[in-house]
């Protein structure tokens, strides 16, 4: 069993996609610090960086909030080289919240790319840094744990180890660096790095789970 973490992030990049796609269970990270100046609300599209104003306080990412939503959506996607057709394609989705528009971007943009994926939200643990990463990983009885490249830095792989969870980091070679809204604009860009044919981008997407409570892990798809 597969395991991939990160954080809902805006408009994520392809690479966030690929491993994803390469994981059996992909956890959203909600209950932990918003990243001022980080990728919770702003992505780099063309030659700059395309962001959405929120309150400034220090709080998780499941309490943090827009400014002006809504007004400010139809401001970013009506920007210099923004690609207005598809970005229309996420209209309505955007609410005051940061953890609840960005999950329902992430979903939207799975359903677009056909990816099947057992997407799911961690849930609140006192545990933090790489002991919340092997706890989450533990309830869905991981055998492999895969981390993007940034992580080699902060991740304690000898915690991994210890629980018999092996730790596999994405490869760079195989790593698609775009923009997934330009990936939604070239119709023969696909996901996998190979020339390969990908059968899991073809595939239907998973039915609908059933919601369940906390401190249960909630399905989204």
């Amino acid at each position: 069993m597969r395991v991939a973490i990160h954080q809902p992030n805006f408009f994520p990049w392809v690479p966030f996609f690929q491993k994803m796609r390469a994981a059996d269970v992909f956890i959203l990270l909600g209950h932990c610090q918003f990243e001022m100046h980080g990728y919770q609300n702003r992505f780099q599209y063309g030659d700059r960086w395309r962001t959405m104003p929120v309150h400034r306080s220090s709080e998780l990412i499941t309490d943090k909030k827009y400014v002006n939503p809504v007004e400010n959506w139809g401001r970013l996607k009506r920007g210099p080289q923004m690609p207005v057709k598809e970005m229309q394609q996420f209209d309505g989705l955007f609410t005051e919240w940061v953890w609840e528009t960005n999950v329902l971007i992430i979903q939207k943009l799975v359903k677009l790319l056909q990816i099947e994926a057992k997407l799911v939200t961690d849930y609140p643990i006192q545990l933090v840094r790489t002991a919340r990463l092997v706890r989450l990983c533990q309830d869905f009885e991981a055998t492999e744990y895969l981390a993007g490249q940034g992580s080699k830095s902060y991740l304690d792989v000898s915690m991994f180890e210890q629980a018999g969870i092996k730790v596999i980091f994405q490869d760079p070679a195989e790593m698609n660096m775009m923009p997934v809204l330009e990936l939604l604009t070239h119709t023969e860009i696909s996901l996998v790095a190979s020339a390969e044919t990908d059968p899991s981008l073809r595939i239907s997407l998973a039915k609908p789970k059933p919601k369940l409570e906390w401190p249960s892990l909630e399905y989204l798809i």
